[in-house]
């Protein structure tokens, strides 16, 4: 996934949090704001995950010292590769390349994170060329599969032997390749197979909101992986106890495959833009609309107040968080909720 003020009425709540400022997350004392309490207790730790975006220079250690202190004790490092159009080439770890989509920088950011007791999952993810979505891609000739093939492998196992070489805790296999899995389901579970012949950690797989249910071999990684844009609402400023209605039967479906596998489920990725109706297609980055503050720091009371209470949930990483300490803020109408009311929401349940 890659000025307007809202209201004048939200100023004051936006002092509340910037991306530096959750060292102490306030407890909720509205009654709408109050978590519930759980009737199950964990059998491991909520997963509190930033997805970190791929800086093109060298970071800092303040970056990861901002997402701790927000409650994020959990990193997604992206390494990202290019597949030109038309192609079954992959390019990757390519001088060219960002200094955080490349081994060195995934290296680097990894060291960085441990210097804050944060745990990390390696999530390689493709760009197509041509602005193709992930989830449609796919070949319409045996020989041209088989030399995609020969590339993934090559691209997820030099990925996967480094995450085993940094004790990456969560290896992600994939990131929204639907038509892929649909289309070649023996290749991915060789590619399980082959992954968990280099790599000690646990696995995952990140599917797309709308074809979760679709991938054949949750039984044979660790978490399923779930891309979590949801649509919910088409309101402008959609009301939490709105959108907790509308989460239902989403987490319904969420929880009875849980149970049937045995396997939790994580949110590879979830956000919401700062923007109007940002419930309504979570995933659409490219408008231009206006700022809505409020809108998503309901989406994300919702969302984190239906599923951090379950026991089949294991977590998930917040979709983005970028290097830059001023970036996000007052006229910002992105996914980041870094400097953003939305953040003081997050921190403050990734406190439970």
């Amino acid at each position: 996934m890659k000025p307007l003020l809202f209201a004048l009425s939200l100023a004051a709540s936006l002092l509340l949090c910037t991306a530096h400022s959750c060292s102490e997350p306030a407890a909720a004392t509205a009654a709408n704001n109050t978590p519930p309490e759980s009737t199950t207790r964990r059998t491991t730790p909520l997963i509190t995950g930033f997805g970190f975006e791929a800086p093109p220079q060298p970071a800092d250690s303040s970056v990861f010292s901002a997402m701790r202190r927000c409650g994020g004790n959990w990193v997604a490092l992206i390494p990202y590769a290019f597949v030109p159009e038309g192609k079954t080439e992959i390019w990757f770890n390519h001088p060219r390349q960002w200094w955080g989509e490349r081994s060195d920088g995934i290296i680097a950011c990894t060291q960085l994170a441990r210097q804050q007791q944060q745990r990390i999952m390696l999530k390689p993810q493709l760009w197509l060329g041509g602005g193709t979505f992930t989830g449609n891609f796919a070949y319409t000739d045996t020989a041209s599969w088989h030399a995609f093939e020969l590339n993934y492998t090559r691209y997820i196992l030099h990925y996967a032997r480094l995450a085993d070489s940094l004790r990456a805790e969560i290896f992600c296999i994939g990131t929204e390749l639907a038509a892929f899995v649909k289309a070649r389901p023996a290749y991915w579970q060789q590619l399980i197979t082959q992954v968990r012949s280099v790599y000690k950690g646990q696995l995952t797989y990140a599917e797309n909101w709308d074809a979760w249910q679709n991938f054949p071999h949750w039984s044979l990684l660790d978490y399923i992986g779930v891309d979590a844009y949801f649509p919910l609402s088409k309101a402008q400023t959609p009301a939490v106890n709105e959108l907790l209605a509308l989460w239902k039967p989403y987490a319904q479906a969420l929880k009875t495959t849980a149970d049937k596998t045995g396997k939790p489920i994580l949110f590879t990725e979830y956000g919401y833009r700062s923007c109007h109706h940002a419930a309504a297609q979570p995933w659409v980055s490219d408008t231009d609309v206006p700022v809505n503050l409020a809108a998503q720091e309901n989406c994300y009371e919702a969302l984190l107040r239906t599923f951090v209470p379950e026991h089949w949930f294991a977590g998930g990483f917040v979709w983005k968080w970028h290097a830059e300490k001023n970036t996000g803020g007052l006229y910002n109408n992105d996914f980041t909720p870094q400097n953003k009311p939305a953040l003081k929401c997050i921190a403050k349940w990734y406190a439970q």
